[in-house]
């Protein structure tokens, strides 16, 4: 099949093409860099080349230039409703003239969008929703909280074929969706991470990447770190560190023996997969109805609520129990190799696109 994949976020869709490919599909992968992660897998790139106010523009008018390229493809997948810088007219062409000159259309139900924001509090006991809209839209309105933007999320979900949802948390919004798909993990090409065995060498180093500060529930992170940056002084280094290029980020992972990703959300993501695929210990959102979701009974992830002592807790049981750390870090790479494979998630894409 020929695949256009639109969109990037946190190597998503870098590593469901490597899975494509090597069954023997001809993908291309059209994004923006996904900021200052700089992911640089991309064939076709919407990034400007001038910056200001020429660069918002340019940033606007790449996508509508390329669509000439966009066609004849047997299925075109979109990874948010809200990846271009535009709205309006300029956007409804865009994607009504994907859908019209290219066989199937779907959408992946990942990252932030007005379903997810607007819909999913009413299932959950806590979301990362009220620290995101207190620590990262204090000074300008969310877009994604208003009437318009779920006027258009719903204008796109009922456009495409399908929605396909990478975990429980982003199925909840799209639930009453008569085109939403089974959920589908996110995948991970683990034969491009080298795994080494989790060995605590002096200090049990702990790490948080920094990077959506509400949304990653940092400040319960923040809070606990503190306190046991207090009462472990010679036994414990904790890390918070933010918005590094993956590659950067990658490094500082490799020298960590846990990642603590996000406190606030149901279920995980790639930066946790990055995490499992080295072997290290994670500590992130993985509740019971998301495993289910996932169709499992257990995983070697350690699931932490926005709660400062939980986190404090979970900390210590490994500090206090060192044996753990190498325990755990070869569970969690098998886990990814077993659950998360690449090529075993690209042929799921392939046979929900055939359905």
């Amino acid at each position: 099949m020929r695949i256009l994949l639109l969109g990037e976020f946190s190597g998503f869709y870098t590593n469901l093409k490597d899975g494509l490919e090597d069954l023997g599909h001809e993908v291309i992968l059209a994004s923006f860099s996904d900021g200052y992660k700089k992911i640089k897998s991309t064939d076709i790139s919407f990034d400007a080349k001038a910056s200001g106010v020429i660069g918002k523009i340019e940033n606007r008018i790449r996508p509508l230039i390329s669509l000439p390229r966009f066609k004849d493809f047997d299925v075109v997948q979109l990874i948010n409703p809200f990846v271009f810088d535009f709205r309006g007219f300029p956007l409804n062409f865009f994607l009504k003239t994907i859908k019209k000159q290219n066989k199937k259309f779907f959408l992946s139900a990942c990252g932030a969008d007005a379903f997810y924001f607007q819909r999913i509090s009413q299932f959950l006991e806590y979301t990362p929703i009220p620290d995101t809209l207190k620590y990262e839209f204090s000074s300008k309105e969310c877009k994604f909280m208003s009437e318009k933007s779920l006027i258009f999320n719903k204008k796109i979900a009922d456009l495409v074929d399908g929605v396909i949802p990478i975990c429980y948390d982003h199925s909840l919004g799209y639930q009453d969706q008569g085109n939403l798909k089974n959920i589908i993990p996110l995948p991970i090409n683990h034969k491009k991470i080298n795994y080494f065995k989790n060995s605590v060498r002096g200090k049990l180093i702990v790490f948080h990447g920094l990077t959506r500060y509400g949304l990653k529930g940092t400040r319960f992170i923040e809070e606990a770190f503190e306190i046991l940056r207090k009462k472990y002084p010679d036994k414990i280094e904790l890390i918070i560190e933010g918005n590094l290029p993956l590659e950067e980020y990658l490094k500082v992972i490799s020298k960590s023996n846990i990642i603590v990703d996000q406190a606030s959300s149901y279920s995980y993501g790639m930066n946790a997969l990055y995490s499992m695929a080295q072997g290290k210990i994670v500590m992130t959102g993985l509740e019971r109805e998301a495993l289910s979701a996932f169709g499992l009974s257990s995983a070697p992830v350690i699931n932490i609520k926005p709660c400062v002592s939980n986190i404090v807790m979970e900390i210590e049981k490994i500090l206090l129990d060192l044996s753990l750390v190498e325990k755990i870090g070869k569970e969690t790479r098998d886990f990814v190799v077993n659950h998360h494979d690449y090529i075993k998630i690209a042929k799921m894409y392939v046979d929900t696109w055939n359905s």
